[in-house]
């Protein structure tokens, strides 16, 4: 009894420690680099302008009435020839500098919320065409970034660990909605931007989709399928796929190549996953965005940097639950770049939008975090929704598996 005792004592003290660790890193990046490890990946201080600041862009290409009929049906759509390869160029230089560290470790590279942090990638979002791009696909006023990442990748002998080789939807990470806590009737789409040509037959690498995803779920899986629920519901991946037959998507799964300056756009809820790749020696980078009309509803009132398992820096963007995303760190992208906004991201340390928790938060956000069940429900749904919040949906776990 006293040896069990001595091992749950133990483990709890290990548990407090590795939070109390977390905290402390998550309080230094605040307190010196505005909330982003600025030193990890490479960067600086004082944000400058880049060489995309100046660019000499080509004019956005139109959407024709055919691709918009080819996205409705498919749930995705490959844009040929949308961005310069010239920029491109230009991102996949910094993606490989800022991903040398993490690329030397393991076999992925992962970097989350780069606008607010990498010079080339935040001037790329504020005057490349991709505001315009996406407006065809997001009727509203106004476009707005959520969220945005680089993702790299290079040839394994064994089978890649990340998450994003486990087929998944957007904005996974336990929270309501669309993109990480959007109201599920929010408009939007998700940017998938190789950074080099990917032929997904020699080399690997592109993304796996489900073509016609999600309408092809209606009549399986209503959830997935786009259906409001009344309030909100967990879903685990076996009762997925008890409910929802998921083993029935495989036969329409597509893994589409793309040459430099392909842009890829799908839907919110599309179920994906990267592809493995095969050619020995190769490495792919890609940048991925989410961008959501600009008065979507915004259903979380707590900023919550332990949401994906880490301390993670959140944005202080001061909204309540049900307000509009209308605010620097969600940034007005079409019809034009906001002033006012683009000031607060050229700031020094970016220190407007850094949100830093107490360490009772923090350790309150971990404690949600690993038990989950009933009472992070009803932290969802207690402190997280408005009335105009009230439909949604978010994942007891990570992992959505089809065959």
């Amino acid at each position: 009894m006293l040896q069990v005792l001595a091992y749950i004592a133990f483990v709890c003290a290990l548990a407090v420690g590795v939070v109390q660790l977390k905290w402390k890193e998550l309080q230094k990046r605040c307190t010196t680099a505005g909330g982003y490890d600025f030193d990890a990946l490479g960067g600086h201080r004082l944000p400058a302008k880049s060489q995309l600041a100046s660019f000499t862009w080509q004019a956005a290409r139109e959407i024709s009435s055919t691709e918009m009929d080819t996205f409705g049906r498919d749930g995705y759509i490959v844009l040929s020839s949308a961005v310069n390869a010239a920029a491109i160029d230009l991102m996949r230089e910094e993606a490989e500098r800022q991903c040398a560290h993490q690329m030397r470790l393991k076999s992925g590279c992962h970097l989350e919320d780069t606008f607010r942090q990498i010079d080339i990638i935040r001037d790329f979002v504020f005057f490349g065409p991709l505001g315009k791009l996406v407006n065809s696909f997001i009727p509203g006023p106004g476009v707005r970034l959520k969220q945005d990442g680089i993702y790299g990748h290079r040839h394994v002998h064994s089978e890649p660990k990340m998450l994003s080789f486990v087929p998944h939807v957007e904005g996974m990470n336990k929270l309501p909605g669309i993109f990480d806590g959007l109201h599920s009737e929010s408009v939007g789409v998700s940017v998938w931007l190789p950074l080099q040509d990917v032929d997904s037959e020699k080399q690997g690498g592109s993304i796996r989709l489900v073509k016609g995803y999600p309408k092809l779920a209606e009549g399986m899986c209503p959830v997935l399928a786009g259906y409001h629920v009344h309030k909100v519901i967990g879903l685990n991946s076996s009762e997925l796929a008890h409910t929802c037959g998921l083993e029935q998507l495989a036969p329409h799964v597509v893994e589409p190549s793309f040459r430099k300056g392909d842009v890829l756009v799908h839907h919110p809820l599309m179920m994906r996953a990267s592809q493995t790749i095969v050619k020995e020696g190769f490495t792919r980078y890609a940048w991925t965005g989410r961008f959501a009309a600009g008065d979507s509803v915004h259903c979380m009132s707590k900023c919550m940097p332990f949401q994906d398992g880490q301390g993670t820096s959140c944005c202080k963007h001061g909204l309540k639950a049900g307000d509009a995303i209308q605010t620097p760190c969600f940034p007005q992208v079409f019809p034009h770049v906001l002033e006012e906004e683009f000031k607060i991201h050229m700031a020094p340390k970016t220190a407007p939008l850094a949100y830093c928790p107490t360490q009772l938060e923090f350790a309150n956000m971990a404690w949600n975090y690993y038990t989950q069940g009933a009472e992070w429900g009803a932290f969802l749904e207690g402190e997280g929704y408005s009335p105009k919040c009230s439909g949604g949906f978010y994942w007891r776990d990570s992992s959505i598996f089809y065959r």
